[in-house]
């Protein structure tokens, strides 16, 4: 290895984790805080469980779970934790693209994929976002780079079984690429077994603990198939937008056919990474900024790229390599703009405002710091044996303690029951059943995020309506206003039977 390509190398690393940290102050997001309650849960021996006694997998990331609880147990903080790790796999999936581009372009002095890796604002956002995401991604692209490296020097690749069986464990779609996998490179291999092993381990477990064989979250986020595939379809240009994913497995694909390069791995690298992206679609996308869904195979895709458009080059395509070419680094010149928060000046590209940094930080401070500002108040202030409703119940019910009412269904079972609404925009936000919130008699519900409009009106969200429509809501609770230490004040629904808060006052 020449010294420009590791001092490139070392470069793109250190960029990765760099660029994730400098996305600090946009994450965890609140998702990430429902991994840390089922985790704390898990230690203090009450199971893996959101609420006490309640078994329902709510969490699809069953390895970042344990991770997190690991933390725990030494008395790390989850918070930092969570973007340690997460910026880190930044830097892992950096050298591993570069370990797998000098395995396969011994020759080339700079790590090109490596250094769009690490400029890539879709990867750096969710370093900081949490949810194991990007340790998906790196253990993803790691598999491809020790596969690669085991073919080039003829050995069993059993650190490429070990990375994919991780891979598993963290998302269960990783089985999309375990299964080329098994038929392709680790045929007849004990490797190949490794990601069946991890599948099939956390599955049973599922299976006897939960009593199911997916997590609840299908169930909420599940619509009808061609609601979802539409929804599928726009989430992928969107996608392609922000983070050049249909560029890069277009540039892949393209360049694989034309290639004369002879790899089982990068064969099986393609198929997986078709066939996650059909899953994607299929499964109707995701609402969380900056292609969350396609993150955990966008190393690997702008690795794919890059060879794509290489071996293309090598073949003499002219123009159409150009072309190629020019697909690969659009997309990331775009990114670029976003990150730096320049979309502002391009009028007609008002649909990219939500996946540019700025509005990504005030986001986060509106939502995860302030929901753990108000968790932090009622952990203080409301005994432990009472309850609250909410829709976004991470940061609060990490910092509260208290028992959760999910009025999303998450982390309960009465999504099943319940049909989507098709009106609601927001992926996830479909199933809400009102009556069945009623039914637990939540002491207190934060409703419309308990803020006021411009006109001083406290709206509820969409999927909130069927709660206040319920005729039992009108004579259960009372609209109160309550103040909040260093904050703004919370308007809530409080339950007639329970106790007002500390200043709370009539808000009608």
């Amino acid at each position: 290895m020449n010294r420009t390509f590791q001092a490139c190398l070392a470069l793109a690393i250190g960029g990765a984790v760099l660029h994730a940290l400098s996305f600090a102050g946009s994450g965890p997001i609140d998702d990430d805080f429902i991994c840390f309650r089922y985790a704390r849960h898990l230690l203090q021996g009450d199971g893996l469980v959101f609420n006490l006694g309640e078994r329902i997998e709510g969490f699809t990331a069953p390895l970042w779970v344990l991770v997190i609880a690991a933390g725990l147990a030494i008395g790390w903080n989850p918070v930092t934790l969570s973007l340690t790790l997460s910026a880190l796999a930044c830097g892992l999936a950096a050298w591993a693209v570069g370990s797998a581009w000098r395995t396969l372009r011994p020759e080339s002095s700079w790590p090109v994929p490596a250094l769009l890796v690490a400029t890539s604002p879709a990867l750096a956002f969710h370093g900081a976002a949490g949810l194991g995401t990007t340790l998906l991604a790196s253990l993803l692209v790691t598999w491809l780079a020790l596969g690669l490296r085991a073919e080039a020097r003829q050995e069993f690749a059993w650190g490429a079984g070990i990375a994919l069986a991780l891979a598993c464990l963290l998302r269960q779609e990783a089985a999309l690429f375990a299964i080329p996998f098994f038929f392709g490179p680790g045929r007849r291999r004990g490797a190949a077994w490794l990601p069946l092993v991890a599948l099939a381990s956390w599955t049973c477990l599922r299976w006897l603990y939960y009593g199911g064989l997916l997590p609840m979250t299908y169930t909420v986020k599940k619509l009808p198939v061609a609601e979802d595939l539409a929804r599928g379809f726009d989430y992928f240009m969107l996608s392609t937008l922000v983070a050049g994913v249909g560029v890069y497995l277009l540039v892949a694909v393209v360049g694989h056919l034309r290639s004369e390069r002879e790899s089982s791995w990068l064969r099986c690298a393609i198929v997986g990474l078709v066939l996650h992206t059909a899953y994607v679609i299929w499964v109707g996308g995701d609402y969380i900024a900056l292609a969350r869904f396609f993150v955990p195979t966008l190393p690997l895709a702008i690795l794919m790229a890059c060879l794509g458009w290489t071996d293309a080059l090598g073949r003499g395509r002219g123009l159409g390599c150009v072309a190629l070419g020019a697909a690969v680094l659009l997309p990331q010149a775009l990114q670029m703009k976003l990150s730096q928060g320049l979309v502002e000046t391009f009028p007609q590209a008002r649909v990219l405002d939500d996946h540019c940094r700025p509005y990504l930080a005030l986001l986060h401070e509106f939502d995860e710091q302030r929901w753990e500002s108000l968790g932090r108040y009622f952990g203080e202030v409301v005994p432990e044996d009472r309850t609250v409703a909410l829709s976004p119940i991470g940061a609060f019910g990490w910092y509260s303690g208290l028992k959760i009412v999910d009025v999303l269904g998450l982390t309960n079972a009465s999504a099943i029951r319940r049909e989507p609404d098709l009106d609601i925009a927001l992926k996830g936000h479909h199933r809400s059943d009102g009556a069945w919130v009623l039914s637990q008699e939540p002491d207190y519900m934060i409703l419309g995020n308990g803020v006021r409009d411009q006109a001083g009106r406290l709206v509820v969200n969409p999927w909130e309506a069927g709660i206040v429509k319920d005729e039992r809501f009108s004579l259960e609770y009372l609209l109160e206003s309550v103040p909040i230490p260093g904050g703004a004040d919370l308007d809530l629904y409080r339950r007639r039977s329970a106790p007002p808060l500390p200043g709370a006052r009539s808000a009608r």
